[in-house]
This record gives structure tokens, sequence and C-alpha cells, in this order.
């Protein structure tokens, strides 16, 4: 059962797409909230969230391949260092998703963890998406 469902998850969510430059609501809050708790301008925010989306597009796919590898403890740890640069950037639906996969790991919930590193996925697809001003 977690090959199969793992196969399945890398198969499907190994390939995000957009540009690490992109621009999209979720990206512009994250900057937003950024700058207000960081005090950083503006530009030095967008790098580090342009940084951060890069970061996890890599994380999550070694994640899944650790996962279907059934090498969990390095899956955890991989879900560990992603929470903690979610956070860091203040991205905090990424950084609860990864807590959540986190304990899923732990209890092995191979299932739920799946599904919420998709949802990560498709987070950080949001993140990439061009707005339509631009």
């Amino acid at each position: 059962m977690l090959k199969e469902v793992s196969t399945k998850v890398i198969t499907e969510e190994c390939s995000i797409t957009g540009k690490e430059t992109a621009s999209s609501n979720a990206f512009d809050n994250t900057v937003a909230v950024l700058m207000e708790a960081s005090g950083l301008d503006k530009e030095i925010s967008e790098e580090l969230v342009e940084d951060f989306c890069g970061q996890a597009i890599k994380l999550s796919c070694t994640i899944k391949k650790h996962i279907m590898g059934n090498n969990l403890m390095d899956a955890g740890l991989l879900l560990h260092q992603l929470k903690g640069s979610a956070g860091n950037v203040r991205a905090q639906k990424i950084a609860q998703y990864a807590l959540e996969a986190e304990l899923a790991i732990g209890i092995l919930d191979h299932e739920r963890c799946s599904g919420i590193l998709k949802k990560i996925d498709e987070l950080l697809a949001e993140f990439l998406k061009r707005t339509k001003e631009e």
C-alpha cells in the first residue's frame, strides 16, 4: 500500500510549475507579513520568499522520494526542515502543513502524509502563479 500511494504522489506531484520570480496573492501576502515581522524591505523580503519557494519545491520532491523508499526518518527530518524554513519566511500555512505531515510520518500514516504533501505543493504552486496584472 505504501509503495502504491508513494509512487502516485511522486509521479503526480514532483513537477510544480512556475518561475521562482513569479508573484501571486499568496506570495505577496507572505512578503507583507515577513516585512512587518522582520522590518526587512520589500526587495529583500521578496528574494527570501522566492528562495524559500525554490528550496521548498526541492524538499517536497525529496521527501516524497524518501517516503517511497520507506526512509521515513529522512522524510521526517526534511519535513522538519521545511517547517522551519516556512516559519522563517512567515509562510504559515506551509509550516502548519509540514508539521501535520511530520506528525503523520511519526505515526506511520503514509496516506495522510501524502495528502498533506499535495496541499503543500498546491500552496507552492499558488506562490508561483503570475498575477493577472503582470
